[in-house]
C-alpha cells in the first residue's frame, strides 16, 4: 500500500478551512503557498501589535502548519506550531504537522514536551531536508 503524502492532506485541510481564499488557492499549489505566507505575515504582525489577540493566534497557527507542509522550516513557524492556542476539531489535527512532517525521534512528543522538540529540531535543523515526493522532511548527512 502507497503512504499518503501527508504534506500534500496537510495542504488540503488548509484549502477546506480557507474557503475565504482566492478561487485559486483552492487548485494550485503556488497560490496557495503564497496566499499561507501572507496570511501567516498579516497574524504575526497584528499579533506584534496585540499579543492576546487570540484570533491572530489561531490564524498564525493554522498558517504556519500550511507553511511547514510546504517544506518551510523557520524557528517562529514551528513555534506558532508548538504553542497553538487550545483548538479542537479538524483546525486542532493541523497541531500533527509537526510529528507526521519531521522526523522526530520515537520518544519526543510535541503536546507533551515542545521544548525538547525545540531543543532537537535546533541541533538537527541544518540536516533536515523536505522531499516533495515523500510529502515530509527527512535527514540528511
Amino acid at each position: 500500500m502507497v503512504e499518503p503524502n501527508m504534506a500534500r492532506v496537510f495542504r488540503d485541510m488548509i484549502r477546506a478551512i480557507s474557503r475565504h481564499a482566492p478561487d485559486l488557492v483552492q487548485n494550485d499549489d503556488a497560490g496557495l503557498l503564497a496566499f499561507v505566507d501572507k496570511q501567516y505575515h498579516e497574524c504575526r504582525r497584528k499579533l506584534e501589535a496585540n499579543p492576546d489577540d487570540e484570533t491572530e493566534r489561531v490564524g498564525m497557527f493554522i498558517f504556519a502548519a500550511g507553511l511547514l507542509a510546504f517544506g518551510r522550516f523557520e524557528v517562529d513557524i514551528i513555534d506558532a506550531i508548538l504553542t497553538r492556542p487550545t483548538l479542537k476539531g479538524s483546525i486542532d489535527r493541523l497541531a500533527n504537522t509537526v510529528p507526521v512532517l519531521l522526523p522526530l525521534p520515537d520518544d519526543l512528543n510535541p503536546s507533551r514536551d515542545p521544548a525538547a522538540v525545540r531543543r532537537w529540531l535546533e541541533a538537527n535543523r541544518y540536516r533536515l531536508a523536505f522531499s516533495e515526493e515523500l510529502g515530509r522532511f527527512v535527514l540528511t548527512g
